[in-house]
């Protein structure tokens, strides 16, 4: 989201998803202009990625893209087909040079690749024997692609992996994490994996899970490499027995964010959204009133997204964001929900979709594009995770000698030595 990211679009080329705003003060709802993208499908969109180009519309029954600029949605590379057919915005991301897509299937373009595949802009690719259950979520991780979900082993049950992997690029094999998380309650929706995240350097997961082997999560977890195990955060979330559980996650301004359907976390009274200093937890600022759907950063922002999950100044919003100590709210869409937020590779508009057909009172449809008027001022996070590393590389380097506009960051006209020197003075970092 992040990612991911979804909703009304990260942008132009190779960017996919996430960029960093500037320092412009928040717009108020009404100062966001909403402008419907053309959805001639019947079924709600669980979200947008754009890459090289396109926007990669994730949901039900389709894989389906569109040019950024111009142009109609349509099926690509063959589709996907059987397991329920589905793929979600937080289980596309962009790694390596080409789109990793998650989700429900078993086929993609007529290939075996269950519920995981690469796309590498013409054709798909497999990922491994793939996993046995759905993907929920992606996060690379020090280089190295993370799949959470439903599954329990590799897509030929050679390998037990318990709902989390590492995908080993050089084996091309998934791999386990530890003992993986285990031990789910019958739960409110359907997170065994509510979201991976990434939060100073090392992992983190929160979902419907209970345990790792002998220990203790209780719904939020930090992957500890040293011992490669899952270690708890405090006592976790509280009354896991009876479905709560955590939804979001997000790493902003130091600390770990979570959204959930829960109300306390450690003994701490956090009702729907807690943060993690790396020693306590404390509730969040005031406005959450219903659980996340997703925690997006987008550039140093913090976004939450519906169903109706804040109340700000008595006024209901489903996506708001965080800035100046406090929850400001950005929009509504009325009836129904959006599903997740991403930002444009024009860096001054929102991606937002969902559920709905209208967005702020403007008649939308599914997919809007809001124009909030926030600015770009790290071009070199080409992937829109807040920082530039591996993924950032190696897009500049699938693009080598082109003219992509996204990864042609000296704006000379080429992707080049230039370019690449801006990316590695950037390293590390998103200034």
């Amino acid at each position: 989201m992040s990612s991911l990211r979804a909703v009304a679009g990260p942008v132009a080329s190779a960017i996919a998803l996430t960029v960093l705003f500037g320092s412009s003060a928040t717009p108020a709802a009404g100062q966001c202009d909403a402008e419907g993208l053309e959805n001639p499908y019947g079924n709600d969109p669980y979200g947008l990625v754009e890459w090289q180009g396109h926007y990669y519309d994730a949901g039900w029954f389709h894989l389906r893209r569109r040019a950024v600029g111009s142009g109609e949605w349509a099926d690509f590379g063959g589709g996907i087909s059987g397991g329920g057919a589905y793929t979600l915005t937080e289980s596309m991301l962009p790694w390596n040079g080409r789109l990793v897509i998650g989700g429900a299937f078993l086929f993609a373009g007529g290939l075996s690749a269950p519920n995981i595949v690469a796309w590498n802009g013409e054709s798909f690719e497999p990922l491994g024997s793939g996993l046995d259950g759905e993907v929920l979520s992606l996060v690379e991780w020090n280089g190295r692609l993370v799949a959470g979900g439903a599954f329990t082993a590799s897509g030929d049950g050679a390998t037990l992996l318990k709902r989390v992997a590492v995908f080993d690029e050089k084996a091309d094999a998934w791999q386990p994490l530890g003992e993986g998380l285990e031990d789910l309650p019958a739960g409110y929706g359907t997170w065994a994996i509510g979201q991976l995240c990434v939060h100073e350097g090392e992992l983190y997961a929160t979902g419907r899970f209970r345990r790792s082997g002998g220990t203790t999560l209780n719904g939020i977890a930090r992957f500890d490499e040293a011992s490669n195990a899952w270690r708890p955060l405090g006592s976790g979330i509280a009354g896991m027995s009876n479905g709560n559980v955590g939804t979001a996650l997000a790493s902003f301004d130091g600390m770990l964010w979570m959204s959930g359907w829960f109300f306390s976390v450690d003994g701490v009274s956090a009702p729907w959204m807690a943060r993690w200093d790396g020693d306590a937890w404390s509730a969040a600022p005031p406005g959450p009133t219903r659980h996340c759907l997703k925690l997006r950063v987008l550039g140093d922002r913090l976004f939450g997204v519906g169903p109706f999950p804040f109340t700000i100044g008595g006024v209901q919003y489903d996506l708001a964001v965080f800035e100046d100590g406090a929850w400001q709210g950005l929009g509504n869409a009325n009836v129904n929900w959006p599903n997740d937020v991403s930002l444009a590779s024009d860096g001054a508009s929102l991606l937002v979709c969902g559920d709905f057909n209208m967005f702020n009172g403007v008649a939308t449809g599914s997919l809007v594009r809001l124009d909030c008027g926030y600015s770009t001022p790290c071009p070199a996070d080409l992937d829109g995770d807040g920082i530039v590393g591996a993924s950032d590389l190696a897009t500049v380097l699938a693009r080598w000698g082109s003219a992509d506009v996204a990864a042609d960051l000296d704006a000379d006209g080429q992707v080049g030595p230039g370019d690449l020197a801006m990316m590695l003075a950037s390293w590390n970092s998103c200034g």
